[in-house]
């Protein structure tokens, strides 16, 4: 059946069916991205400011022999934590 512009009127209900599972993949996939990007923005309540002493904490050395506190380094050089994978 064709429209008064020569269009078909009907299509194949596989078409229609792929083009309502693209439609909702495409939906889905922006709504998770969009709730991904809100987690990574969100701070735990209990970091700390910029500015504000780091708390206390004591490391064990990778060897476990010695443990180091934050609280030694006070008033001497910045120290820098750096948190990563090395595999």
């Amino acid at each position: 059946m064709t429209s008064e512009n020569g269009n078909s009127t009907s299509s194949s209900p596989w078409a229609r069916i792929i083009l309502v599972a693209i439609l909702v993949a495409t939906l889905h996939l922006s709504a998770s991205i969009g709730l991904a990007q809100k987690r990574s923005h969100r701070k735990p309540d209990n970091a700390p400011k910029v500015g504000e002493i780091a708390p206390l904490f004591v490391l064990k050395s990778l060897d476990g022999k010695s443990e180091t506190d934050l609280a030694t380094f006070r008033g001497e050089k910045p120290v820098v934590l750096f948190f990563g994978s090395y595999t």
